[in-house]
């Protein structure tokens, strides 16, 4: 009996000693808590009795630190050599020390901070409120129990929410235009959709942007060191939609298209919750792989987390081919086409004869009263036409003339032009610009590779050629703008049969061709660069040289049909070239080129050419040439092309013939 009373005493005493040990240690982890020392309350909870320690262990069973949501969510990418590892770049975005590589200390230190008010730094915002969308989805995984776990309301979530009051989301997609270094492969942004919304409301809805964070001061050659090397920090912006057009105003002159996404309101939620996240937050910026669309893509993948859209981009990441990408996941419900502004003034010309026209002309050149008898004159129908057409050309005016943003008040100008317009109770059917081929999702791929067979100077060859991307003049032109290119890093690998030797022959890094018809109404620039390396012949002695080269030139193209795309154009030149084949191992040749582009039917494009360069520092050569190249699609992946030249280069004259025959993928 005495026996079982002291064991009895031990056993009192024991529990007595554990209950305070927990006590103490529960006291411990609130202060924890308190100091947001999220790791260490994570690994202190679980000697407690703690509904954290439940949560962890429960997290651990089901390996929710490896699921694909939460890995989408957290923005992890296996690295090679590092292992797992965030793409977003700035701490605050982690509750973990380690929770950019460490995806089970960062989901238990979610798990701690959500036990605790404090403000995740540099936000207002508790945990909760701060990361709303792990929150939903971990309450989901573990089914919180809302009485161990208080529920923080977060007034300002709540007001970002109602204020947007979403239906569905839109991605708007802007034509590409090698004018814009920032607009060189398109921009994508996403519109929420407000319920109820309607054609005419729709610019009042909400924008999500991601974009570099770039000074308007900075010069050239840091903006593109910086954006190549992720130099600039890229981050979330919810917006107005209107602000964003407005920001980006080039996009008014560029085509727009919009493509409604199916999402089920309960992923909507999510895709926005997310946003909130990453609002706070920067990834690292770069041009050419964690750009705008990359990251519009990893903002819906966590939607798709078992497959991730962005994986499929281990290189370099179009705009055009995420839109291929989201279409071939079903994503896109339909597509819209509106016009950009020059092409709504080109469609309201083609309704006006030559005299309206200048009526139009004299007005914007000398103001409204200078020609308001003359357009008095004409009828009534006729009347509204000069003056819509006029309203836009004004309002396209102060677009191209704009340094800065555009405002968006009226000037004085456009409201006299608006006073008089308002005077005729006339209105005028809607305009409707019919858009030129398919949408951009639904032209040719943008990485090439081919092959070529020809004959230069009597030298057999036969070439291998890879383009990472992404479009040249004479590609398929639907779905893209017909009056550009723009190519980088194209490799081309040459084998000689007569000597059987293979060489490295030609990389062209850069190759842009922008051509801006002028007429009466529009009066751009047109514009040519290319950079490279290659192998040149020099003589006949058959002797290959390295040759480096610059290109670049400015000068006008004329448009000859409006029936079809038929472009006359001609550049000022100039021309660097360095070698140890060239005397002084240079040569600095100015020049003239000039071509005709024309596309008969579909699918069918030449493009004829030629130049004349004249070395008048280092290497005083001669380089001339007359070119006619012809391309057929033969299929939305294949593409046939014959050229045909006569060259004079240094001391080497000849013809060429060369076949090629391109598979985009």
């Amino acid at each position: 009996m005495k026996n079982c009373f002291s064991i009895l005493l031990c056993l009192l005493v024991l529990s007595l000693f554990q209950s305070t040990v927990a006590a103490e240690d529960k006291e411990s982890l609130e202060s924890i808590l308190d100091k947001g020392h999220y790791d260490k309350a994570a690994a202190t909870s679980i000697k407690t009795d703690h509904y954290l320690a439940e949560l962890i262990r429960e997290a651990r069973n089901k390996e929710l630190h490896q699921h694909p949501v939460w890995h989408a969510l957290m923005h992890y990418k296996k690295r090679f050599l590092i292992g797992l590892e965030s793409e977003v770049d700035s701490f605050d975005f982690f509750l973990s020390d380690t929770g950019k590589s460490d995806s089970q200390a960062e989901l238990e230190a979610t798990l701690a901070a959500f036990f605790s008010s404090k403000p995740v730094e540099p936000s207002k915002y508790s945990p909760q409120c701060r990361f709303p969308a792990r929150f939903l989805w971990l309450k989901k995984q573990l089914q919180f129990n809302e009485q161990k776990i208080a529920f923080k309301p977060c007034e300002d979530l709540k007001q970002y929410y109602e204020a947007m009051d979403p239906e569905s989301l839109t991605v708007i997609f802007p034509s590409t235009h090698p004018n814009s270094p920032s607009s060189m492969f398109g921009h994508t942004l996403l519109r929420v959709n407000k319920k109820n919304q309607t054609e005419e409301t729709r610019m009042l809805a909400f924008s999500i942007n991601y974009a570099a964070q770039i000074d308007p001061e900075e010069d050239m050659l840091s903006y593109t060191v910086f954006g190549l090397t992720g130099g600039f920090a890229g981050k979330f912006m919810v917006l107005p939609y209107y602000v964003k057009l407005r920001e980006y105003a080039q996009i008014e002159n560029r085509d727009l298209w919009e493509y409604d996404l199916k999402l089920p309101p309960e992923d909507l939620e999510f895709v926005l919750m997310h946003t909130f996240e990453l609002a706070y937050s920067y990834f690292d910026y770069y041009f050419f792989t964690e750009n705008c669309s990359y990251h519009l893509l990893s903002l819906l993948d966590i939607l798709h987390a078992e497959d991730r859209m962005t994986d499929e981009f281990a290189g370099w990441t179009i705009p055009v081919d995420t839109l291929k990408v989201m279409a071939e996941r079903g994503l896109i419900k339909d597509a819209r086409f509106y016009p950009s502004l020059a092409g709504t003034i080109n469609q309201r010309r083609s309704q006006m004869n030559d005299h309206e026209q200048q009526l139009v002309l004299d007005a914007e050149r000398h103001g409204i009263d200078y020609s308001i008898n003359h357009i008095k004159q004409l009828e009534p129908e006729r009347q509204v036409k000069v003056l819509d057409l006029l309203t836009d050309y004004l309002r396209y005016q102060k677009i191209e003339d704009s340094e800065t943003k555009v405002s968006s008040k009226l000037s004085h100008a456009e409201r006299k032009v608006l006073l008089h317009r308002s005077k005729l109770k006339l209105t005028d059917g809607p305009l409707v610009v019919e858009q030129s081929g398919v949408s951009p999702e639904q032209g040719h791929d943008t990485s090439r590779i081919g092959t070529a067979t020809g004959l230069i100077n009597d030298i057999n060859y036969v070439d291998i050629e890879w383009r990472p991307a992404y479009h040249d003049i004479l590609d398929s032109s639907q779905g893209f703008v017909s009056n550009s290119g723009l190519e980088f890093m194209k490799l081309k690998l040459r084998y000689l049969p007569d000597t059987n030797e293979a060489q490295l022959q030609q990389v062209s890094i850069l190759n842009i061709e922008s051509l801006e018809p002028r007429d009466n109404f529009f009066s751009g620039f047109s514009w040519h660069t290319t950079v490279g390396w290659e192998k040149v012949l020099l003589d006949t002695s058959e002797k290959w040289h390295d040759s480096s080269y610059f290109n670049a030139g400015t000068g006008v193209a004329y448009e000859l049909s409006p029936n079809f795309d038929s472009m006359l154009y001609a550049y000022i030149d100039m021309k660097i070239l360095l070698g140890g084949g060239y005397e002084d191992n240079y040569s600095f040749l100015p020049g003239l080129s000039a071509g005709y582009i024309v596309e008969p039917v579909q699918g069918w494009r030449l493009n004829l050419t030629t130049n004349y360069y004249k070395g008048v520092l280092g290497d005083k050569l001669t380089n001339y040439q007359v070119n006619l190249s012809q391309s057929f699609t033969v299929s939305h992946s294949v593409n046939v092309r014959l050229n045909l030249a006569r060259e004079k280069f240094s001391n080497l004259q000849g013809n060429k013939v060369e076949a090629q025959l391109f598979y985009y993928f």
